[in-house]
């Protein structure tokens, strides 16, 4: 039988990126006494984690079927189910393991994660507080109980919970980037949530910031692109301008935080057009650092900031000379390590700099560039039957004060609609609040539908033939939304805010040379929606010519921005050369 000794070095090499080592060392140990259930569960485990889901769980069930009662054993494959989405029989897993051991603490966490997939946010809620039972004080499940309130729109008590966890555990990087990502969706002062942000810095160990290697500033350069999201993604849609233009004295390298598998076509498409691909989710920030400095990458892009998928804390240790935060989150990271933040003149006009802990660099006319899917479905005429204003956004993101100023619109429109879509609202624990807060703020029942997770991309998009007018949110507004509304032929009407978040609306129907429907007050927004639904003529225009005019502008002219980010790293990096030891002044 092989040793737990042994076995901890296999995943200590697994875990410092000795992949080969690792799962070499465990098939030998299988190969000796193949009823050695622990170095069988370990194989599946080092499998999974190297992300050869298929056959690590095969594994994991060869144990489960040996020794039924391990609740661990259990729990494992529950959460290696849930890489290759099979999450029906992985809650099965986690439930069963809860029943063998009430006490055992990750059941309960995969279960939450598990239930939160399912859209069963109120089961989810139940397996989150039964877990801080069971382990009281546990940050992490605090964590995924404050995302799950917010999920439900229980925003001010998911802010509370984070924050009171925040200042029990005031250096804890995880927490705080928790409470970061809510205050986004929060109807808070805009420098309340710029300082919130700020306060980020506390989390970070004193910086030693790399000098630039080879310092030549025309040299060709290797750039490495840190992300979880290089695949089926939202913000793949706006990063495939990064891959698809590349210089040809470029090497781009992706450390990829999570392994899609073979099976994601938007992972393989990034995957083909990389210069290398090296899958790192499974090891520690330290070692993802390690690996990249090891490279010897010169400019870093991080794309996700404190999102769920991101990893700021790779940063702790600067792998590079330089760090670029960009596309996936809206707003400053707060990180010392982070050099740059690429954004433009209308998201965060000059004058605004003073909010974040980076430098700004604008690269206008848009900070993003959008590359629709190959296969959209045909906008189609505008709908028959009364007026219906929409929203596709995360219902997470409609604050009280967007739900008010909805109402004034269809307050304004008689006999209007209003169409809301988004993931969780087959759960009754999220649809009835949500029906009960817009009858406070004056919305009838029978004058708002709402339509859950649609299961394809075609579905999701074809139901925007059903939408006149689409309403963005605020204070944060949508992104890819916004970008598919109008791909689909429907004006959106976004309120301008006075941060980056609430001003994306405004970049992106620039971009596209439809600013008019960018109101800089409740009024205007109020006006503007009223008129363009009501404009019969217009409407059935923009379902014929707006596919056309959002490719022809500069929101998709792929060129024009990789040109434009290609300026943005080489002035980075001459910058970091002319301040290495021994740069000629």
């Amino acid at each position: 039988m092989a040793s737990a000794a042994a076995i901890q070095r296999a995943f200590e090499d697994l875990r410092s990126g000795r992949s080969v080592q690792a799962l070499s060392a465990l098939r030998l140990m299988v190969q000796r006494d193949p009823r050695d259930m622990a170095a069988v569960h370990a194989l599946g485990l080092a499998l999974v984690e190297s992300g050869q889901h298929e056959q690590g769980i095969h594994h994991l069930e060869r144990s489960v079927r040996a020794l039924p009662d391990s609740p661990a054993y259990r729990s494992n494959l529950g959460s290696a189910l849930m890489h290759v989405r099979r999450f029906r029989e992985a809650r099965a897993h986690f439930e069963e393991s809860v029943r063998l051991d009430p006490k055992y603490p990750l059941s309960y966490m995969g279960l939450t994660i598990a239930c939160n997939q399912l859209d069963d946010i109120a089961a989810g809620i139940e397996a989150a507080k039964a877990g801080l039972a069971a382990k009281p004080g546990w940050p992490e499940m605090t964590r995924n109980l404050g995302a799950l309130l917010e999920a439900t729109g229980q925003l001010r008590e998911a802010i509370a919970l984070i924050r009171q966890l925040a200042d029990d555990h005031p250096n804890d990087a995880g927490i705080r980037a928790t409470l970061l990502m809510l205050t986004n969706y929060a109807d808070l002062p805009a420098d309340e949530v710029s300082a919130e942000h700020l306060r980020y810095r506390a989390c970070v160990p004193p910086l030693r910031m790399p000098a630039a290697r080879h310092p030549d500033p025309e040299r060709p350069l290797h750039v490495g692109i840190l992300s979880a999201d290089l695949r089926s993604h939202p913000v793949a849609r706006f990063a495939a301008a990064l891959f698809d233009a590349k210089p040809s004295d470029w090497r781009l390298s992706v450390y990829s935080l999570l392994n899609a598998g073979a099976a994601d076509e938007g992972a393989q498409h990034f995957r083909a057009r990389a210069d290398a691909w090296t899958e790192v989710g499974m090891m520690d920030d330290a070692s993802i650092s390690k690996r990249i400095a090891l490279d010897e990458v010169d400019v870093l892009v991080e794309l996700g900031g404190h999102t769920a998928g991101g990893r700021i804390a790779v940063i702790d240790r600067p792998p590079a000379p330089v760090t670029i935060s960009a596309i996936g989150y809206p707003n400053t990271t707060g990180h010392p390590g982070v050099a740059i933040r690429v954004v433009d003149s209308i998201t965060d006009p000059q004058g605004t700099d003073e909010r974040c802990s980076e430098r700004l660099v604008r690269i206008d006319p848009c900070f993003l560039c959008y590359t629709p899917h190959a296969d959209m479905p045909t906008p189609g005429p505008p709908p028959d039957g009364p007026i219906t204003f929409g929203s596709f956004n995360l219902a997470s993101k409609i604050s009280d004060s967007c739900m008010a100023l909805w109402a004034r619109v269809l307050q304004a429109v008689p006999s209007s609609q209003l169409l809301v879509k988004s993931r969780f609202l087959s759960d009754r624990s999220v649809v009835v609040p949500l029906r009960d807060r817009f009858a406070r703020h004056g919305v009838p029942p029978e004058r708002l539908e709402i339509v859950t997770h649609l299961p394809t991309q075609q579905e999701h998009l074809a139901l925007y033939r059903r939408v006149h007018v689409a309403l963005d949110t605020l204070p944060y507004n949508g992104t890819t939304t916004t970008c598919e509304a109008l791909w689909m032929g429907v004006p959106v009407v976004s309120r301008v805010g006075d941060r980056h978040a609430a001003r994306v609306g405004a970049s992106l129907l620039a971009a596209v040379g439809h600013s008019e429907w960018a109101a800089s007050s409740d009024d205007a927004f109020v006006s503007v929606a009223t008129r363009t639904a009501q404009d019969s003529a217009l409407l059935s225009q923009l379902r014929a010519s707006l596919r056309t005019e959002v490719a022809a502008s500069a929101l998709c002219d792929a060129t024009a921005y990789a040109a434009r980010w290609q300026t943005l790293v080489r002035d980075a990096w001459r910058s970091a050369c002319g301040s290495a030891p021994g740069a000629k002044a």
